[in-house]
């Protein structure tokens, strides 16, 4: 192999390898023998290689141990995560920066119905401190750990931590999705610090109608606290910064969709379930209840806080949650009024999920209140593949 044949293959490793330009400018530079390699003794091709090689792997090695969309979305109690589920995620899907930090979307889902994402944000100055959306100074560094187990010794605050470190800058820092032509009538946020000092952000959103291909702005939002760093520094909204970056959405394979035979009655609140859509995706299953009140009286009962749970009817547990299917990745649901608001409306919508392994041909559903966690009758639903 020729120096340029080389050269170009070490070239074309490192792109999909994450290093600083420097670092990039000084291994290239080192394999065209444009820069003198700083040693005591004259090293060998073989040696400089050898280097070359462990530079990249260094690098390569601190990418893949931050935290991703599964790592966030797969620890929520009673989840299910397919054996494939990172099949369906996009990676290195957008890169942007300002004078303050580096940021690349380093993971991307979207099914029509949920999009997730994480985002890694890389301070330029080593004395700018980086913080979750909801930090302040007095809470507990743990915090910034989200996916390591809680350690009772580390009783240190972001306060402590700014001290320690001699920073001299602080930002909270958020990251969102704004579709052009979609709702948004869910979602969650969490962040982690990774070991190498990048701030790894996830952003989940839930739609409210499935499009395959979604336009969507991506924001990054960087707001400053008060310096130094107190218990009584206020964030300064005034001198936020906003990098913004044009986005497509577009859809993962869908494996079709089941809808139920015929309606259910819950007479004891006073509904009666109209539809129960189920919409199979590669991560999980997205439930759409939609359900119309028939009794006003009868559905006062459950203070507007009625849902619907899928339970497993060959569950022995004794708690009620225990009885339950497994749930999908994406951990959160929502019920809205589809005619009014909560206290005059008469149909709702509800939308749950389910693990991906949850597929049936019929569900158990049980009506309760969300308040008080009273349970009413269950009724089962047969299904049928959607035309």
């Amino acid at each position: 192999m020729t120096k340029a044949e080389f050269t170009s293959r070490l070239h074309e490793g490192m792109t999909a390898v994450e290093m600083s330009p420097q670092l990039r400018h000084r291994v290239l530079a080192a394999a065209q023998g444009k820069e003198e390699i700083i040693m005591k003794k004259k090293a060998c091709a073989v040696l400089v290689l050898v280097l070359l090689i462990i530079a990249v792997c260094a690098a390569a090695i601190a990418a893949a141990q931050r935290a991703g969309i599964l790592d966030f979305a797969g620890r929520y109690v009673g989840s299910y995560v397919p054996q494939d589920a990172q099949q369906y995620v996009q990676t290195d899907v957008l890169h942007a920066e300002n004078e303050i930090v580096s940021v690349r979307i380093s993971q991307l889902y979207y099914d029509g119905r949920i999009s997730r994402m994480t985002v890694d944000v890389t301070p330029k100055d080593p004395k700018t401190l980086l913080l979750g959306m909801d930090m302040s100074p007095d809470d507990l560094w743990q915090n910034m750990l989200r996916l390591n187990e809680w350690d009772e010794s580390d009783t240190r605050t972001a306060i402590d931590v700014y001290r320690e470190g001699g920073y001299e800058n602080v930002y909270c820092v958020q990251p969102a999705l704004f579709p052009e032509n979609a709702d948004i009538i869910g979602g969650s946020a969490d962040y982690h610090l990774n070991e190498d000092g990048t701030l790894t952000l996830y952003d989940q959103v839930e739609y409210e109608s499935a499009q395959s291909v979604c336009k969507s702005v991506f924001k990054l939002y960087l707001t400053p606290l008060q310096t130094p760093l107190a218990s009584d520094s206020l964030r300064l909204p005034e001198e936020q910064l906003v990098l913004e970056k044009p986005i497509l959405l577009q859809e993962a394979p869908s494996e079709g969709a089941y809808l139920n035979t015929e309606p259910a009655y819950f007479p004891s609140v006073g509904v009666r379930v109209d539809s129960l859509r189920l919409e199979v995706k590669p991560q999980d299953i997205h439930a759409i209840i939609e359900y119309t009140v028939t009794d006003r009286e009868a559905y006062s009962r459950t203070d507007d806080g009625l849902w619907f749970e899928f339970i497993d009817p060959e569950s022995t547990a004794d708690q009620p949650y225990a009885q339950r299917l497994q749930s999908g990745l994406t951990g959160t649901g929502s019920v809205i009024p589809l005619d009014g608001d909560h206290e005059t409306a008469t149909r709702f919508r509800q939308t749950e999920s389910l693990g991906r392994n949850e597929l049936h041909e019929s569900y158990t559903i049980r009506a309760y209140e969300c308040w008080e966690k009273q349970r009413f009758e269950t009724r089962t639903v047969e299904v049928c593949k959607a035309k």
